[in-house]
């Protein structure tokens, strides 16, 4: 196989004149280490990126994983200032106990018919069967029911969850 002659170089390196044959394989050769070189680095960047994504990844679950344990003890801190404190509200006229409690609470009731409605449960804290939620207007336990009983500007509206063993 004859080699074929690209180009002629001539160069002088440390007083020598030297001349240098550049052949077609030559060439070749050293595209396919420029080429191999190019894949070795384009492995490394994809081996980083994938790294980097599941880096990434992880990050966004840990930080979801953490939003949860916020709400949860969010949840649970307002679950214990409500079994403890219960809930107090401003009366606004022409609107129910109820509603006013419906609009700021997430509140579970038990319809007894013509009684109306009773509250069971106040942001997840529910009455059991030794306990009910009381119902208070002006610091005195209401003689009607919270569906019913229509509120006035400036009423005090008080709920505690209490032992049916008081009564």
């Amino acid at each position: 196989m004859a080699k074929e002659i690209i180009k002629k170089e001539e160069k002088t390196v440390r007083g020598w004149e030297k001349e240098r044959y550049v052949f077609q394989h030559d060439k070749l050769k050293n595209f396919q280490i420029s080429a191999l070189i190019a894949t070795i680095v384009a492995v490394i960047l994809l081996g980083c990126t994938i790294a980097f994504g599941v880096k990434v990844a992880d990050q966004r679950t840990d930080i979801n994983n953490l939003k949860s344990q916020i709400s949860q003890l969010q949840t649970t801190a307002t679950q214990n200032s409500v079994r403890e404190n219960g809930v107090s509200y401003t009366g606004v006229n022409g609107k129910t106990a109820l509603k006013l409690l419906q609009k700021s609470h997430k509140v579970v009731t038990k319809d007894y018919g013509a009684m109306g409605q009773m509250v069971t449960s106040i942001d997840g804290v529910a009455a059991d069967s030794s306990h009910f939620w009381a119902f208070y207007v002006n610091g005195t336990m209401a003689s009607e029911g919270a569906s019913t009983y229509v509120t006035k500007t400036g009423d005090k509206i008080e709920w505690k969850l209490e032992a049916i063993s008081q009564y």
